[in-house]
């Protein structure tokens, strides 16, 4: 299993389309849209916080140990240099 953040942006999506012909892929959202799981497509979709520790035990223990990790998400990237991304996204990240 390969876990994604970031799926439904651009780079991400095009990716995730790829991945899941050949593996089942686990989206990690940091938005409020709906969770999901779609065997046939291969995917499934968390909301996700990588700041909470205890979801990241609680993914680890409900999927085990992914293949790899692509984090390409940055959430709410309307403005690139707003104070906003800068301190939740760039800073957090490092």
């Amino acid at each position: 299993m390969i876990w994604i953040s970031g799926s439904s942006g651009f780079i991400g999506h095009h990716l995730k389309t790829k991945l899941k012909r050949h593996e089942k892929i686990l989206c990690l959202s940091f938005s409020d849209e709906e969770a999901f799981f779609d065997k046939q497509q291969n995917e499934i979709k968390v909301k996700f916080n990588f700041q909470d520790q205890s979801m990241i035990k609680d993914l680890f223990a409900e999927f085990g140990v992914p293949q790899s990790v692509i984090h390409l998400g940055w959430g709410r990237m309307e403005d690139p240099m707003s104070d906003y991304h800068l301190e939740n996204n760039v800073y957090n990240s490092v």
